[in-house]
Formats: structure tokens, sequence, C-alpha cells
């Protein structure tokens, strides 16, 4: 595997494309580090055509530029959800889940269904401090009808391989954020709210992450 115009890539003995610090590669047939980057210029790609079409004018061309970019964004995403699909991920049945399991659920899950709240210490302390509260999970980024048999959204419904690596990082931990059920089911209506929490959330720890990683830097350069 690898891409011919990403030399680091056809290197078979390299873990993470070379660079363990800011990349994982759990599986060892892909790094999240450039998942993310393969995500970002394909959503880039997808708005600045979406862009073109809209500035033709008209409500008409709005509503047809947004269903475009989405189209775009589906098709160009493939390639990716499709290398997730076929990852091997079965375990043996009756094996206790050790704690590098989770890790490795954090990033691509392979069960069909989410984990619940008390899965991760956050849901756990959340239930505890707060009792009278019906806590749910929420889909933030990679929303559940996307990957949902017979769903009216489902992006992939004749390709099973691209579905099931949709699904399976749909359903990892990075994509879960355990909230109230009531905000939950107003974000299951409301397509903008959804994004906004998603791009708030991911926001918030890109930036946690850069100042972290700055700091570092700036530590090293006194």
């Amino acid at each position: 595997m690898g891409h011919q115009n990403d030399p680091v890539t056809l290197n078979k003995y390299l873990y993470a494309n070379g660079d363990p610090i800011l990349n994982v590669d759990p599986s060892g047939n892909f790094s999240i580090g450039s998942l993310g980057s393969s995500m970002s210029s394909a959503l880039q790609l997808s708005v600045r055509v979406t862009y073109n079409v809209a500035r033709s004018g008209g409500k008409k061309s709005v509503s047809m530029a947004s269903h475009l970019m989405g189209r775009l964004a589906v098709n160009a995403l493939r390639p990716i959800f499709r290398a997730v699909g076929r990852v091997e991920m079965k375990g043996k049945r009756g094996r206790k889940i050790t704690s590098f399991d989770k890790m490795k659920r954090f990033f691509a899950s392979p069960n069909k269904s989410h984990t619940g709240v008390t899965w991760g210490p956050i849901g756990r302390f959340l239930k505890r401090a707060f009792p009278n509260t019906k806590w749910e999970q929420h889909h933030v980024a990679i929303q559940k009808k996307w990957f949902r048999q017979g769903s009216p959204s489902q992006w992939y419904p004749r390709d099973p391989i691209a579905n099931r690596g949709l699904q399976r990082l749909g359903n990892a931990g990075f994509n879960l954020m355990s909230i109230p059920r009531g905000l939950n089911n107003a974000l299951g209506r409301s397509p903008a709210g959804t994004a906004g929490l998603a791009i708030g959330s991911y926001g918030t720890v890109a930036y946690a992450v850069h100042t972290i990683l700055n700091s570092d830097d700036n530590d090293d350069a006194q």
C-alpha cells in the first residue's frame, strides 16, 4: 500500500508515516493524521466548488450548490472509508477487553452499535454527578443516519465496505459525546446546531493541541 506522489507512504516499515509524535496508526493500514488531512482536503475542495456554483446567484443556485457540496464530499471521502472498512478488526469471543482495546476503539470501533455513556471516564463522571439527568451518546461529526442501513441519508447504500468504514469511525470514541437526552433530541432536529457543536468541539481540541505543541517548542528554545 502507498501513494506514488507521497514517497514516505511507500516504505512498509515506517510507523505512522515516520512521524509517531503527531500521527497514530492503530491498524498499520492508515494513520489518523493522514485521515484527517484527506478529510480536510476533500471538504476544502467541496466548499470551493460549491462557492463557485452559489455565486451565480439565486436561491435555486444556493440549493443546488449545497447538494453538490454534499455529493462531492461523499465521493471524495469514499476511498478513506473503504480503507478503514477493509481493516481486520475481529476479536476473539469471550476475551476480556483490555485498555489497549479501548484505546483502539477511540479511533475505530469494530462494533455495529456505539458504546454507552458509562464506557468512558467522562460519561461515568457525568452519570454520578448528575444522576437525575438522562444522558445519551451524541454522534458529533459523523452522524448515525449516514451509515444506518435503510436510512434516506445513508452515504454508501451500495458500497458495504465504505459504509462499514464510515460506521467504524462514526461509532468510535472520538466521535461520541455524552450530552443530556433533551439536547441530543434537539440537535437531531437541527443540522446547523449539530454542525456548530462539531466545529466548536473539534476546534477547541485542535486549539488545545496546537497550544501545547507551541508551548513545548518555546520551552525548548529558552
